[in-house]
């Protein structure tokens, strides 16, 4: 299916309805108006359940801007956007330059201006965040061999180059308003430089989150949470081995959108580790940055998400710490899986020498050499052994079968193959060196390995038993004192 039709398919069905004030008139007074985004426009009405409309805005073309907020005395806040006319486009219509609207709430009007900028800049590879990665993903993998979203590669592509060695990497915010910036291009459908724009390493950090932070579900589905957290908060501590071995049958279940990212964004956070020597960013201080936007219960009660937050962060810890482990499946820009093969089993996948080298019958002469022989002469050549024709048949002038034999000259032909079976044979002895050389030293990597995810593995129960520890304290507090702020 084409951008354009994927596009009308979504934008027949009703994206978004609810109620707004609306500006109008000419003494530009507010009016309460029910609003359905539906089809590229946002129709109107006096009531929810009016058949009649009252006007419609068209979208596709146009643009939304966020009006800063105002507070005038007594009166409510007022959470303005407006629907302004696209680049070289006149008036919005006849009766309005702009359509100015007030949502109640500003988390309202962001939910607005939200579902707005997807209807117009979705089939532009725009509206990104806050969009499901199937939806993100049909429009970019159709610009190029792209897995996962260009803003992904983009930020941590930035944060490899610019960020592995800063300290507290991922913990400082960056500058709010850059990333307000940042985040309206792509929104718009652009693509921005990170580094022409100037950005720094804390607001690229922070995009990247924070686009993490919006996706409609965490990379783990809600449906999966579970199964996950089971393995993580007992499996692990009863059989490791048999840990693992769920963990990647759970990965392989995870779609493949979301399985993408999450393995990038696992093998590069594990890259991030390999200098925290530096940046001070163990797997469990990246564990807890990330948890949610990894995996969470489908459930927004804050008590509940801090008595699982441990757990949520174990789980993130484990998979960055063992990426390479668990992420057993390739995927093609097709979303074809593709199951990587373990290094270490290249022995038990080598080619026997002596089944390279065909056997010396009949048929296997006249494939190399095209010469049907008889009967006499292929029991000759088979006793022989070596190819070499008896003087009988050698010289049998009277043989027609044995003068096409001589003209061709196969006993030279053969002994070249011969040959060069012998230099296959001695190539395939120096292969099996090398993979040998190569074995053991994956084998002294797999120890050092090992070493360092025990190191971790303590200190991922040091810090676990922390966390539980300020979280009674906390909660200890709470009871005492009331909640905080």
């Amino acid at each position: 299916m084409s951008v354009k039709a994927s596009f009308q398919s979504y934008s027949r069905h009703c994206v978004k309805s609810g109620w707004l004030k609306k500006q109008g008139g000419v003494v530009k007074s507010w009016k309460e108006r029910f609003f359905i985004i539906k089809g590229g426009y946002m129709t109107y009405y006096a009531k929810e359940d009016d058949s009649k409309k009252l006007g419609s805005i068209e979208l596709i073309g146009n643009r939304v801007v966020e009006v800063p907020s105002s507070n005038n005395g007594d009166d409510p806040p007022r959470f303005l956007f407006e629907i302004i006319s696209g680049e070289g486009q006149g008036k919005m219509a006849s009766n309005h330059e702009t359509y100015l609207l007030w949502a109640e709430t500003d988390q309202e009007r962001k939910d607005w201006m939200k579902a707005i900028r997807r209807v117009m800049y979705a089939s532009i590879g725009g509206a990104i965040f806050g969009q499901n990665l199937r939806d993100t993903m049909l429009y970019e993998s159709r610009q190029g061999q792209r897995k996962v979203p260009q803003i992904v590669e983009q930020c941590t592509d930035f944060i490899i180059k610019h960020g592995l060695e800063v300290e507290g990497v991922f913990r400082l915010p960056g500058r709010a308003a850059f990333i307000k910036e940042i985040r309206e291009r792509y929104d718009l459908g652009q693509r921005p430089d990170l580094e022409q724009l100037g950005a720094d390493i804390h607001t690229v950090c922070s995009l990247l989150k924070l686009y993490l932070r919006e996706l409609p579900e965490p990379l783990i589905p809600y449906e999966m949470y579970e199964k996950f957290y089971k393995v993580a908060m007992r499996d692990i501590c009863e059989d490791e081995d048999k840990a693992f071995d769920k963990l990647i049958e759970y990965l392989s279940k995870v779609p493949v959108y979301d399985y993408n990212v999450l393995k990038h964004m696992c093998k590069f956070l594990h890259t991030i580790t390999e200098h925290c020597e530096v940046n001070k960013m163990h797997a469990v201080n990246l564990g807890t940055i990330f948890n949610i936007s990894f995996i969470a219960p489908n459930d927004d009660d804050p008590t509940l998400l801090m008595g699982v937050s441990p757990g949520l962060t174990q789980i993130s810890a484990l998979l960055i710490a063992n990426q390479e482990r668990l992420f057993k499946l390739e995927y093609n820009s097709n979303g074809d899986s593709i199951v990587v093969d373990n290094l270490l089993d290249m022995e038990n996948q080598e080619t026997s020498e002596q089944s390279l080298v065909p056997p010396l019958t009949p048929a296997t002469v006249e494939l190399m050499t095209g010469l049907t022989l008889s009967s006499e002469e292929a029991r000759e050549m088979m006793k022989n052994g070596s190819g070499e024709l008896s003087d009988s048949l050698s010289t049998d002038s009277d043989s027609s079968s044995a003068k096409d034999f001589a003209e061709l000259d196969p006993i030279s032909y053969i002994s070249r193959l011969e040959q060069e079976i012998s230099k296959l044979k001695s190539e395939l002895k120096s292969t099996k060196k090398e993979k040998k050389a190569l074995k053991e030293k994956y084998e002294k990597q797999i120890v050092q390995m090992a070493k360092k995810m025990s190191d971790e593995k303590e200190s991922t129960a040091a810090s676990v038993a922390r966390i539980i520890d300020l979280q009674s304290k906390l909660q200890e507090y709470q009871l005492k004192y009331g909640p905080l702020g």
